[in-house]
């Protein structure tokens, strides 16, 4: 019997691992800034999205991975994306202060404010 129940647990959490993944593992993170202070964005994120496909669902992947990021009540988190590893900045330094030369490659950014509004947005920069 608790071999049967045991066998019942692992299947159920391969299916819910499997469920979660959503096409996550298409998102490397190249950069991640964390700052203190209250004048500029308290998180900012850099990912390279391989496969980069014009499709309805990457961009609702997009967002909810965009989403799934670290937020503190209070600050203001920013999440860039970018179709061409080569041109996606390691942010770790600057932070959203990265170089006007990274803004084409940028297929998507989302915001989520201090009053806890969240704003995505498809090629920003454009």
């Amino acid at each position: 019997m608790k071999t049967r129940y045991f066998a019942l647990a692992v299947i159920l959490a391969l299916l819910a691992l499997s469920a979660c993944g959503g096409g996550q593992d298409r998102f490397e993170q190249v950069g991640y800034y964390k700052a203190e202070g209250v004048n500029a964005p308290n998180r900012v994120f850099s990912y390279f999205v391989s496969d980069f496909d014009d499709s309805e669902d990457l961009w609702a992947d997009l967002q909810k991975h965009a989403q799934g990021r670290m937020y503190s009540e209070g600050g203001t988190t920013l999440v860039f994306y970018f179709n061409d590893r080569q041109h996606t900045p390691d942010v770790t330094q600057v932070g959203s202060e990265f170089p006007a030369s990274y803004e084409s490659d940028c297929v998507a950014a989302f915001w989520k404010y201090a009053t806890g509004k969240e704003d995505f947005r498809r090629y920003p920069f454009k």
